[in-house]
């Protein structure tokens, strides 16, 4: 499971619902591709034109555990039912989404498993268009890491 730190929450316009203990993913892919409009001319020069991005879904699966199992899932599908328009948000990251699928599976009613998928609507997160400085310690893990190949790579041609 994820991180204690993290803080994974879905503000919709019922109220902030935030994803806790073994509902929190171990991870969210997140990116996506440019959409482009290609032209492949005589001779082979091409003329690209971006178009903008195209976010992949959002998604992950959890668990809903205790007495708010049931009830904590049903109304992640009554957001989807509305299509609702929400504004999911972790670390860093922040997004205007809408629930594509919801899945929840009752085991108990203490007990239920679920998968959800968010379709991106836009990307909240301000534009990094600076590189971001390496920290000193990762600094010195890949020195230490091209320190260890060259010795192993001198040990060999001896």
């Amino acid at each position: 499971m994820a991180a204690p730190f993290v803080t994974l929450t879905l503000d919709t316009p019922n109220g902030s619902f935030v994803f806790s203990g073994a509902e929190v993913p171990e991870n969210i892919p997140f990116g996506g591709a440019q959409l482009l409009d290609k032209h492949v001319m005589i001779g082979g020069r091409r003329r690209i034109n971006a178009l903008g991005a195209d976010d992949i879904p959002l998604q992950w699966s959890g668990l809903f555990l205790f007495a708010s199992a049931v009830p904590r899932a049903r109304f992640l599908d009554s957001v989807r039912r509305e299509g609702l328009q929400c504004t999911l948000s972790w670390d860093q990251l922040r997004y205007q989404v809408v629930i594509d699928q919801f899945r929840a599976t009752y085991k108990y009613p203490f007990r239920v498993p679920y998968w959800i998928s968010f379709e991106v609507i836009q990307d909240q997160t301000a534009t990094v268009d600076s590189v971001p400085a390496v920290t000193p310690a990762q600094s010195l893990a890949t020195d230490m890491a091209r320190m260890g190949r060259f010795r192993i790579a001198s040990v060999i041609r001896r």
